[in-house]
């Protein structure tokens, strides 16, 4: 996993990723004092414990970068990667993602019911 290549989500242009090379990534963007974070990160501890999604603050270089290249006033936000694309979601409490796109990620129990209305809230 170490040597595993990442491609740069910041649009620096530091770890470039050819087409082919270009994957599905997922990033929780928190924030130190927030406390809907540490929500969002027990809803989804199986997911960061498991690696499937990364937790990066804004408190960080790469995290500050992408907050504003992405124009974003509020966190937690799941940032879902693929092909290049960023789309942006904001976690239930059921474990799903409601994306700006209107694409919706389910990474809770599918036998759970939501309990904060359907569609992307800024």
């Amino acid at each position: 996993m170490g040597n595993e290549k990442s491609c740069d989500l910041t649009g620096t242009g530091e770890n470039e990723c050819s087409p082919d090379e270009k994957r599905e990534k997922d990033i929780l963007l928190t924030s130190p004092t927030c406390p809907h974070c540490e929500q969002a990160k027990r809803i989804l501890r199986s997911k960061i414990e498991s690696g499937e999604i990364e937790v990066m603050s804004t408190d960080t270089e790469r995290g500050i970068e992408l907050a504003s290249k992405l124009e974003l006033r509020a966190v937690p936000r799941l940032l879902h990667e693929e092909g290049g694309e960023i789309d942006v979601c904001q976690i239930t409490t059921t474990g799903k993602a409601l994306c700006k796109s209107g694409r919706v990620l389910n990474f809770g129990d599918e036998n759970s019911k939501d309990v904060q209305p359907e569609g992307y809230q800024e």
